[in-house]
């Protein structure tokens, strides 16, 4: 770990990440990255995390494993003023990652995400909600986003998208 504690991710995550439990499951994200292909290392480290964090602390390990942290950082600094606010959003959606982020697995029906997605964007409203598919799933995910694209026009939708992985953000218009 103390190798991620010199890359430039972290020197931004620990900058705007100020909780201390929080900077240290970013840094088993980064580590769970480092360690993507040994499958056998990856997975202990993800029951290690699991155990002592539980389901929320391995998914926030996950979101800064797969980028998603730090394409919201990129995103959302432009339009924050201070960076305390950066740091109050960012610490909000890590702090309620099952509520603002969603895993999508290979095996999740297209039509159950959309009413999933869409009862908790019409029962929170929130500036942001977060949309992650890998392999299978990232079919699925930029289905997901066509629905609610038509859905709610209140909302914008923008992605960063691998051969492999898709975050989608979906923002709320101002």
């Amino acid at each position: 770990m103390k190798k991620q504690r010199k890359s430039p991710e972290w020197k931004i995550l620990s900058e705007v990440i100020k909780d201390r439990k929080l900077r240290l499951l970013a840094q088993m994200g980064l580590t769970l990255r480092e360690l993507e292909n040994d499958q056998e290392k990856t997975q202990s480290l993800r029951n290690k995390i699991h155990h002592k964090y539980g389901r929320d602390g391995l998914h926030i390990a996950e979101a800064v494993q797969n980028n998603i942290i730090s394409n919201f950082i990129g995103l959302e600094s432009p339009n924050i003023g201070e960076p305390i606010d950066l740091t109050n959003r960012l610490e909000k959606l890590l702090n309620n990652v099952e509520k603002y982020i969603v895993f999508i697995g290979p095996d999740d029906k297209e039509d159950v995400l959309f009413r999933r997605v869409g009862i908790r964007i019409e029962a929170d409203v929130p500036d942001t909600l977060i949309l992650f598919g890998a392999y299978k799933a990232k079919r699925t995910a930029i289905s997901v986003r066509g629905k609610i694209e038509k859905a709610f026009p209140s909302y914008s939708t923008s992605s960063y998208e691998t051969k492999i992985k898709i975050i989608i953000f979906i923002n709320r218009l101002n």
